[in-house]
């Protein structure tokens, strides 16, 4: 196994965005909502999570390069049935 060389490219603007939706039951919300946790707030503690995954991201993925984030954000709604999560991050680099 080997990591790609990346010597050769230009540099570029890269943007990585996901969004998904997590299911809870309605007693799960409820305690979310009146900020109930004993730990604290979860979508709080969600959205930084989420900016300290982008940030250590090549920690994690085995065969990713290290590309400084420019911008990262992860937003979190607390909706009826569960929470939606959307992220974002920009970085520039040839990597």
């Amino acid at each position: 196994m080997k990591m790609a060389d990346v010597s050769l490219k230009f540099e570029t603007i890269r943007t990585a965005q996901a969004e998904g939706k997590i299911y809870l039951s309605k007693e799960t919300i409820d305690v979310i909502k009146n900020k109930q946790i004993p730990k604290g707030d979860v979508i709080t503690a969600t959205e930084m999570a989420g900016i300290l995954g982008a940030k250590k991201t090549p920690e994690i993925l085995p065969f990713c390069h290290p590309i400084l984030i420019d911008q990262a954000y992860v937003e979190v709604k607390l909706e009826e049935d569960g929470i939606y999560v959307k992220s974002f991050a920009r970085g520039e680099k040839k990597h």
